[in-house]
């Protein structure tokens, strides 16, 4: 047994004389990037398949014991051992008990040999390194500490845990912990700790007491039992500074996918989205340079607002129309809430998506410094042209009248509600509908309304104009100047289609074709089986009527009717209001032939290059495939 009066080097204490701890080896559902209590942990198991992991054990040993619980709420899950030919392990089935501080994310509690997550085994046979495989067939989760086993009376002494961020922004503070009777030794500058006649040697240090790095560092450490004098293996970990940058100076840097970083960046837009979003995220935060440099970088999806600094309230919810409402606010420690205009501190991982520049999703925020930010700006958006008016649509007794305008650089949707037949006069935010009343800038950045003042004036020819000034949520000030022509009439278009097709996507049913007369028509309907009575609340967001190359509508509202043949070919046919004040009266027929194809001759479908307006954005479909107008992949 090596004692401490030896010449003892952290290199020579792991060897075969000795037992060590036990490893454990994640199947393919765990991962072993967690720890409690400064505990390695290895989480298990997924919502679909049960999980499995594998404990081996050196040449010798007799007995293993090891730390596992199940997860929060998870009663009665059995853990089934199997061992090896030749070699027993006892008992080779246990239940695990549960613990209700263990849920999406593991929080601190006790972990002690009274603490009924203790479980002891007896081992025999096992003259070779040895490895037990722990697996349940279930598919409810638990979570597993490194386990140690002894070789007959042989000492063990385990490794020490080194903690602390191994990202930080501008300093870390590390805590090494071992078994109780034990002292630490470490070295903070690479090197490998040693003693040398029971005394540190070059570098070595003895914990004492947490303490903090500055600057990028590995920290290796192993530990000695001051009754049995045997020592652990070494461990190490490396502390990392982050790199902090500005939004132009990320942009600049070249960096790689994946990279750690600090990003500094004042706020132009936010956006809340998905169930429960005080407690899980799901912000998406638009971030451009103090200076107003060029570029701007999405924080995408907030995951994880950081613990104790900042509260956020959860969202309104419409069950209606099943959306979440803008989140109400997000506050930090010290009741500043989080404002279009204020500089942040974000971290998170980089990456360039489709061109846009993001942190990852799981990025956090650091800082809100309020009142720092680009200075408003006043911009004027000028169309005398080439726009869509869509005028005197009636639902249930409320008028609805909106008009939609682009040139090179702005796209402008406003939506009035309660207004009269004769459109002429002046709106207010009050008047607009906040969700189809917004802009969308040459990089497709939508820009949500914070107030508005408009006069809509109707001129002696019949053209209109729109004037007026709309602040947006990122803080400036548009100046819109609007000119329409004359409103279209209600037209009825008669469309026949012979030869339309059918495509699947995600759950949707499409029926599209193209008429002799050059339209092109395409209805994506909500429904598992195609044959049956809808309406518009049966049509997709995406269901689309072109009525040339150029120009596009949507449908307002529909009636129409599916029937499957007996040949095997099915016939739609139906009434569909649009916005651009047609009624089309379609028929469509698929051939038996055709079903579950999908289009794909270039001709037929006019090189499938239509040019549409969804949502208020510009983009081009090319076979499936959605681009904006810079070419990027729209998501």
């Amino acid at each position: 047994m090596k004692k401490l009066f030896s010449i003892i080097a952290a290199a020579l204490f792991a060897t075969s004389m000795f037992a060590a701890q036990a490893t454990i080896t994640p199947g393919t559902n765990g991962y072993d990037d967690n720890t409690v209590n400064g505990k390695a942990a290895v989480k298990v198991g997924t919502s679909s398949k049960g999980g499995d992991l594998t404990v081996t054990v050196g040449a010798g040993a007799t007995s293993l014991s090891l730390y596992a619980v199940a997860w929060k709420g998870v009663t009665g899950l059995v853990l089934n051992i199997t061992a090896p030919e030749g070699v027993t392990i006892t008992p080779n089935s246990i239940t695990l008990n549960p613990n209700d501080a263990i849920s999406g994310s593991d929080k601190a509690f006790t972990i002690d040999d009274v603490s009924g997550y203790k479980y002891n085994f007896t081992i025999s046979g096992a003259t070779a390194e040895t490895a037990f495989k722990f697996e349940t067939a279930s598919a409810k989760r638990f979570v597993m500490w490194d386990a140690v086993y002894a070789t007959g009376s042989e000492p063990v002494t385990l490794e020490p845990v080194i903690a602390g961020d191994a990202n930080f922004i501008s300093s870390a503070t590390v805590t090494i912990t071992a078994e109780d009777n034990c002292e630490i030794y470490y070295t903070d500058d690479g090197s490998e700790p040693m003693l040398l006649a029971g005394e540190v040697s070059g570098n070595t240090k003895i914990y004492t007491a947490p303490f903090t790095v500055n600057e990028t560092t590995t920290i290796k450490a192993f530990a000695v039992n001051l009754s049995t004098e045997v020592s652990s293996n070494v461990v190490e970990k490396t502390f990392t500074k982050v790199a902090q940058y500005d939004v132009a100076e990320a942009i600049a840097a070249g960096l790689n996918k994946g990279d750690v970083i600090v990003l500094r960046g004042v706020v132009t837009n936010m956006a809340a989205k998905g169930s429960n979003f005080a407690t899980y995220g799901s912000l998406k935060i638009y971030v451009k340079d103090a200076t107003g440099a060029a570029g701007e970088f999405q924080l995408f999806n907030c995951m994880s607002l950081e613990e104790g600094k900042f509260t956020a309230t959860t969202p309104a919810y419409d069950a209606a129309s099943t959306q979440w409402a803008d989140f109400t606010s997000v506050t930090d420690a010290n009741g500043n809430e989080l404002s279009v205009g204020d500089t942040v501190f974000a971290f998170g991982k980089y990456e360039l998506y489709n061109e846009v520049y993001e942190l990852q999703q799981g990025c956090y925020l650091l800082d809100i410094i309020p009142g720092e930010g680009v200075p408003a700006q006043t911009i004027d958006i000028t169309v005398n042209e080439g726009v869509l008016f869509n005028s005197g649509l009636i639902e249930e007794d409320t008028y609805f009248w909106q008009v939609q305008a682009q040139n090179d650089d702005y796209y402008v949707s406003l939506a009035y509600v309660g207004t009269s037949d004769a459109v002429a006069g002046t709106y207010t935010e009050n008047d607009l509908s906040a969700s189809y009343s917004v802009i969308f800038d040459a990089d497709d950045n939508k820009i949500t309304m914070a107030s508005a003042n408009i006069t809509v004036t109707v001129n002696a020819d019949e053209t209109i104009d729109v004037v007026g000034t709309f602040v947006g949520s990122d803080g400036n000030t548009y100046n819109l100047n609007l000119h329409y022509a004359e409103p279209k009439a209600e037209t009825t278009v008669t469309v026949n289609i012979n030869n339309a097709t059918i495509e699947e996507d995600e759950g949707l049913i499409g029926v599209m074709g193209e008429d002799a007369t050059g339209l092109w028509v395409q209805l994506f309907i909500e429904t598992e089986t195609l044959e049956g009575s809808y309406t518009e609340e049966d049509l997709a967001n995406n269901t689309s009527i072109w009525y040339d190359d150029e120009n596009y509508t949507r449908v307002y509202t529909a009636e129409f009717e599916v029937t499957a043949n007996a040949d095997g070919s099915y016939t739609l046919v139906g009434d569909f209001l649009c916005y651009d004040n047609t009624l089309y009266k379609i028929t469509m027929t698929v051939p038996a032939e055709t079903p579950g194809t999908a289009i794909n001759n270039v001709e037929a479908v006019k090189s499938n290059v239509v040019k549409a307006i969804e949502n208020g954005q510009l983009f081009i479909n090319i076979n499936g495939v959605k681009y904006n107008v810079n070419g990027a992949i729209v998501k």
